[in-house]
């Protein structure tokens, strides 16, 4: 109730409590001033005195103290009545009815509040005692709305422009409410129905979010980020605000799937829901108490109102009256079912709270028309509207709180089951199509080949800021530099040109371009400032950030990812070497150019003999496996071929280099021949193995050989040289310490030259040359090297045709 309206009901009730007691008093002031006027009449006070005291006391009679009143004597029969006897008995009889509708009333007004203020009394079988009845009377008032305006109109004074403009108003906020319904079920604005964000999720997780142009510095994926709630994401930002959103909700932490015992997010929904539908309730009970009012309102055909309050309700107006209730009623229908759609679909928990305060604005947009725009005279006409007095009995208010309480808890549950439970369990199946399963890899399309290749990246929980592509950015973004100058992770290019052929250079492009065979210790001035960067990178990436030597790092030389090492630690990875493990002493695995071009001549000047036994060749063989799987993508042992690729380390283990022979000349994985080597992963086995490799001198040796291994012999004519004029004078001289010079004049004093024979390649028909194989047929087929000597193509498995099952 307005405060209006308030002090307007205030003053009424103190105006009728006057009106009341003058009419409680204005008896009793009546009667005292008749005894007043009698008592001055009387002729002889002392003998009505007496007759008074000699009258005999009655039980019924009233006086003074008690009822304020004196009774007047009776005459009895032997007195005989004088005039002024008569008159007085007269004045008596007036004054004992006055005082009979005195006492009738104030006994109706204490009969009134035992009925107010105490419960009735009940007789032995429970019925209400005679003169009391079950129930109270409640004022029902009529609410200050647009709703209540044709209970005024004709009653209010208002001009005719004023009821037009009310009847306007009416209409205007009945139209804003139903325009607001209408658009709050619209899909529109309550947004995409979560099936479609689950098929949004899908494309999302199958297109973009494993996408390796999306992986970061600290080599994880999208969606690995998105998933763990990664603050610094440029990319799929509405997917990760759509992922935190079902987190707060559910209550689910970061990375995880599994929703908490009791969501908050769905616990505040309901909450939402049922203050809404109890809001609700209040209008409907208001609507349902107002109808009744008005059917309490005797009903003719005229409306008459007396200062506010209804004596009569014309059928027209009661009828209209009952319409405008129902079309209030089907408003408030749809903002319930609207509302409770609208909060059960929102997703954030910040939006609830606002969503219900948005919806309790909007309920109260008639209300807020009726004070700020109605007019002043219908304004005044409905605030003055008396309440209409109903009797409710206990059974009525019994039967109208087990109703509401039914009503409400329908109203909570049927939304819950409807949509809050559906959504909810949908929202979990969205995060786990967002985010369930194996998030840490990414896939690249090759488009020459057609096919999608894939990597594993590092989980999102253990980047740390010792990852190189972070370390790098932020040692250089807070200019903590190397030595105060130079970088310390990047290699910057001094143009666009090089800084955009720097990012898609090779390996092997890097490395034939390294100017010198040096450990990156041993670099001086420019070329240290300048190939610092890559030492220090590296030692980063294989987790020795505090390295400042090659030596530090040698044991990571053989690794296939330590490319970039081989690069500036050439010397200390052997990359010189001609006897070196072959693996990776190629310049696309990193070993510069330069290096091997030293570990050629290096090899001029050894003997042309087969080193059988050395560690680096049993090592090439076992980490054969691990070097082809790399190279085809999977492992090969695992494969169909994996028992014969065992087989094939232990032919090799047994026989040495004179198992090349044996097992045919080329790789069977990467086609490059054993002894010429491979671009890709290793050296010529012909600088271990010369002989069974066809180097044994003559002019057909091939260009794999060692030029220790040519035919050859000092030259005839010396060159002119004041050192020496012959062979055996330079090698006094030192000569045959410098390969190039040895090689070039004097080989066979130098001792490069060895005279072996040429091994034959004859094969004979079921008979193994002894030159190959110092075994026979049976013996290979026992030892069950026939399988994989037929999938290599050995000459050995022609020549063992019968024994490994080739005969037909």
């Amino acid at each position: 109730m307005s405060a209006v309206k308030l002090e307007k009901k205030v003053a009424a009730l103190e105006k009728r409590l006057q009106d009341e007691m003058h009419a409680a008093l204005e008896p009793l002031a009546l009667r005292l001033d008749k005894l007043e006027e009698h008592l001055r009449h009387v002729a002889r006070p002392l003998d009505w005195v007496e007759s008074v005291e000699s009258i005999p006391q009655d039980p019924q009679a009233k006086f003074e103290g008690e009822s304020g009143m004196a009774i007047l004597p009776q005459p009895t029969g032997e007195e005989k009545e004088t005039k002024e006897v008569k008159e007085t008995r007269k004045e008596k009889d007036k004054s004992d009815k006055s005082d009979k509708d005195v006492m009738m009333y104030f006994t109706k007004l204490q009969v009134d509040n035992w009925t107010k203020d105490e419960p009735p009394k009940r007789a032995k079988d429970g019925a209400p005692e005679i003169g009391q009845v079950d129930g109270d009377e409640e004022p029902i008032p009529f609410a200050e709305t647009i709703w209540n305006v044709v209970l005024v109109l004709g009653h209010s004074g208002a001009g005719w422009a004023d009821v037009m403009v009310a009847f306007a108003l009416t209409v205007l906020g009945t139209l804003m409410q139903i325009i607001f319904v209408s658009v709050l079920l619209q899909d529109s604005f309550l947004g995409d129905q979560v099936e479609k964000k689950v098929e949004a999720a899908r494309q999302w997780r199958a297109g973009s979010a494993h996408d390796v142009k999306h992986m970061d510095l600290a080599l994880t994926s999208l969606v690995s980020r998105v998933c763990s709630g990664d603050g610094s994401l440029i990319l799929s930002t509405g997917q990760a605000d759509l992922i935190a959103e079902i987190n707060s909700f559910l209550g689910i932490q970061d990375g995880g799937l599994v929703p908490a015992m009791v969501p908050p997010g769905t616990t505040l929904c309901m909450l939402c829901i049922g203050l809404w539908c109890v809001v609700l309730g209040g209008e409907f009970r208001a609507i349902a108490t107002s109808l009744v009012a008005a059917a309490h309102i005797p009903r003719s055909k005229r409306t008459i109102m007396d200062k506010g309050s209804f004596v009569s309700i014309s059928y027209l107006r009661f009828g209209s009256y009952l319409l405008f209730r129902l079309a209030r009623t089907a408003v408030a229908a749809c903002l319930l079912i609207a509302g409770t759609q609208w909060l059960a679909r929102t997703s954030s928990i910040s939006d609830l709270i606002l969503n219900a305060v948005a919806l309790e604005a909007i309920l109260q947009i008639d209300e807020l028309i009726f004070v700020a725009l109605y007019p002043k005279k219908v304004q005044t006409a409905i605030y003055e509207l008396e309440p209409v007095q109903i009797r409710y009995t206990r059974r009525s208010g019994q039967l109208e709180s087990c109703l509401m309480l039914f009503l409400l808890a329908t109203a909570v549950s049927v939304p819950f089951f409807l949509w809050v439970k559906p959504i909810t369990d949908m929202m979990l199946t969205v995060k786990v199509e967002y985010c369930g399963g194996d998030q840490d890899f990414v896939v690249s399309l090759n488009q020459d080949m057609q096919m999608y290749m894939g990597w594993e990246t590092v989980p999102y929980e253990n980047v740390s800021s010792q990852l190189l592509g972070q370390l790098a950015v932020s040692e250089h973004s807070q200019r903590r530099l190397f030595n105060g100058t130079v970088p310390q992770y990047i290699s910057f290019a001094l143009s666009l040109d090089t800084f955009e052929s720097n990012r898609v250079k090779s390996m092997q492009a890097a490395a034939s371009s390294f100017p010198f065979c040096l450990d990156y210790d041993n670099l001086t001035g420019v070329l240290l400032d300048n190939y610092g960067a890559f030492f220090r990178a590296i030692a980063v990436q294989l987790g020795r950030s505090n390295a400042t030597s090659c030596a530090e790092l040698a044991e990571f030389c053989n690794d296939l990812g330590a490319r970039l090492l081989r690069m500036v630690c050439g010397r200390t990875c052997r990359c010189a070497d001609p006897l070196a493990l072959p693996w990776f002493k190629v310049p696309n695995q990193g070993c510069p150019a330069v290096c091997r071009a030293e570990a050629l001549v290096a090899a001029a000047a050894l003997p042309c003999t087969s080193a059988n036994t050395t560690e680096n060749f049993q090592k090439f063989w076992s980490m054969y496996p691990m070097v082809m799987s790399s190279f085809i993508g999977q492992d090969l042992m695992s494969s169909p071929e994996g028992p014969k690729i065992a087989k094939l380390m232990e032919i090799m283990s047994v026989l040495g280099c004179q198992g090349l022979p044996v097992i045919g000349s080329n790789n069977m994985v990467t086609g490059d021949s054993w002894c010429g080597g491979s671009e890709t992963f290793y050296s010529p086995l012909a600088l271990i193995c010369p002989q069974e490799c066809g180097c044994t001198g003559g002019d057909s040796m091939p260009a794999y050989c060692s030029d220790s291994c040519q035919a050859c012999g000092d030259i005839t004519v010396f060159p002119v040289n004041p050192v020496a004029s012959n062979c055996a004078e330079a090698k006094a001289s030192g000569v045959c310490d410098v390969p190039s010079e040895a090689a070039a004049l004097c080989p066979e004093t130098c001792g490069l030259c060895n005279g072996t024979a040429n091994v034959s390649a004859v094969c004979l028909d079921g008979h193994i040359p002894p030159e190959l194989l110092s075994m026979d047929c049976l013996q290979v087929q026992a030892l069950g090297w026939c399988p994989p000597l037929v999938l290599l193509g050995s000459p050995i498995s022609r020549v063992c045709s019968k024994s490994c099952g080739l005969c037909t």
